[in-house]
């Protein structure tokens, strides 16, 4: 390398690292210009790229680089970064692992490998990383933060709050810290310090990501409380804003949850003539919790879980192989009506496969990932025994509900990003469910309504149980008792292990003026349901 492209290369580094992220790209083209593969330019040009959110361009360059800097650590850290942002975790994973191994006393690939884990929802992989990466070195506040708010997550306030104080002490910026705190102040109920802090927080920060859409979500919800319903709503509005912002490309992108599959399959499920009961397959048969989300749905999963003869999923996706069979986002209307023997306990055996193999004999596996509802017909053509568990609950309390989450982005998640968004999503859903049983009118299904279950929980929890052939049990009363250990990846998590309250009841009345543009959507099957259309 001579001096004039070393300096050259500096003069980009140092570029970067002023944040002039174009001049650092055009250096590093410069550079690739004249020495073609050169690493130190290839790894400029990854990191200018990726910070200017630019992963999938990235990604080669990142590749390139790493693969001729192997034992760099800072080139396989980037890559992993790259990978995280992508989606692709388990190269990512390695990719971290890699760095870690190459620089045992940098801190960096654990803390980032932590990160990972918790998005892959492993909380307790991720607390074992975190606190390597402060043994490696303490004090660091993004560690702190978000060891902060995982322990937060497990009950563990008194750690909790300590590490959130220390990291704002070093990053007062820091939005994860600031969030814990709030949630504390909340929790405690006290308010106006929660609203307080997360205002004061949220001014602080140039954070544009994802954590500024979770602290603006629970500002969000502070003020619920407070029956300041303009600023609440303006606030879970903004928090998506910026989610929306960011995976713009989530409008348009297909998947077997996508709005138009499940458009696709209202269309196809009532195109089929209503079909014959199907001889019983080979194995056992799993049973199905199936609803719009926001239903109640995590509730009726873990009091269920209670029970000793039942096993559940927490949403583990595990009629991926039957919906790939049926054409995945692009569902054909043909297989629906043309499934075998042979291949309908061939795809059976596929998804025992696909959940680690059946349950221990007694035991019944209950599956419970609410928009399998667009995939119902699927479920009736494999598995005609199933019994099928519908939660139900007034659609604009599920619409509202949905928008005021910040669920992980996906083609079906981003629709509940606007009011308009999960309502047309609520009404393709449920459209999908009706016309499947409709279609397959053998299925048994037990409409399960939240309203019910929140004013009578051991009454509706026997009535689901009983459905589900199993039988009470008296473990079930005291579901609370198992939760408090337990990682629940849905955002009900926290509520779900408090008593059940009814303050979340007609909460759409409260936001009537939101709601209005939709009400002609939801109206409809708010009557279906039996709720009161206005």
């Amino acid at each position: 390398m001579t001096p004039d492209y070393q300096a050259l290369l500096q003069a980009g580094f140092k570029a970067f690292s002023a944040g002039r992220l174009d001049e650092a790209g055009r250096i590093a083209d410069d550079a690739l210009a004249r020495m073609s593969g050169e690493p130190n330019a290839l790894h400029l040009k990854a990191a200018a790229l990726f910070a200017a959110d630019r992963a999938g361009e990235a990604k080669p360059f990142a590749e390139r680089a790493s693969a001729a800097m192997a034992g760099n650590p800072h080139a396989a850290n980037l890559l992993g970064l790259i990978l995280r942002r992508l989606g692709e975790r388990e190269a990512a994973r390695a990719a971290f692992d890699r760095a870690a191994g190459w620089a045992p006393g940098w801190h960096e690939p654990a803390f980032n490998r932590a990160r990972l884990a918790n998005e892959a929802g492993d909380p307790e992989a991720a607390i074992a990383d975190l606190r390597r990466a402060l043994e490696i070195k303490p004090g660091d506040a993004p560690a702190q933060a978000l060891l902060a708010s995982l322990l937060l997550a497990r009950g563990e306030t008194g750690e909790a709050k300590a590490l959130a104080e220390a990291a704002l002490a070093a990053d007062p910026h820091d939005l994860i810290a600031a969030r814990v705190l709030a949630r504390l102040d909340f929790d405690a109920g006290e308010r106006d310090d929660a609203a307080s802090r997360l205002e004061a927080a949220l001014d602080r920060s140039p954070d544009r990501g994802a954590n500024r859409s979770i602290a603006l979500g629970l500002l969000g919800d502070v003020r619920d409380a407070g029956g300041d319903v303009a600023a609440a709503y303006a606030a879970w509005s903004e928090a998506n804003a910026l989610l929306a912002e960011r995976h713009a490309e989530l409008e348009t992108t297909p998947g077997p949850y996508a709005l138009a599959t499940a458009e696709r399959l209202a269309e196809i499920h009532d195109g089929l003539s209503p079909q014959p009961a199907a001889p019983a397959g080979e194995g056992p048969v799993p049973a199905f919790i199936v609803g719009f989300p926001r239903s109640g749905t995590t509730l009726l999963e873990q009091v269920l879980d209670a029970h000793p003869g039942v096993r559940t999923t927490d949403e583990a996706p595990l009629l991926s192989p039957i919906i790939e069979a049926a054409g995945g986002a692009e569902p054909d209307p043909a297989w629906f009506a043309s499934l075998d023997a042979a291949e309908r306990n061939r795809l059976r055996a596929a998804y025992w496969d696909a959940a680690g193999g059946p349950p221990e004999p007694g035991v019944l596996l209950v599956d419970k990932l609410p928009l399998n509802l667009i995939w119902l017909g699927a479920i009736a053509a494999v598995f005609p025994e199933a019994k099928i568990i519908l939660a139900l609950r007034d659609p604009r309390d599920c619409v509202l509900s949905a928008f005021r989450q910040r669920f992980g982005m996906n083609p079906a998640m981003y629709r509940m990003l606007t009011i308009e968004g999960a309502a047309a999503y609520y009404d393709a859903a449920m459209r999908a469910g009706e016309a499947a049983r409709s279609a397959f009118p053998d299925l048994a299904v037990l409409e399960h309504r939240y309203e019910d279950m929140v004013g009578d929980l051991e009454g509706r929890a026997r009535a689901a149980l009983d459905h589900l052939g199993v039988g009470w049990h008296d473990d079930v009363a005291a579901y609370r008792d198992r939760l408090k250990a337990k990682h629940i990846s849905t955002p009900s998590a926290t509520q779900v292990k408090k008593p059940v309250y009814a303050t979340s009841v007609a909460k759409w009345r409260d936001y009537d003026f939101a709601l209005d543009p939709v009400r002609p959507v939801l109206d409809p099957w708010a009557e279906r349901w039996g709720y009161e259309a206005s």
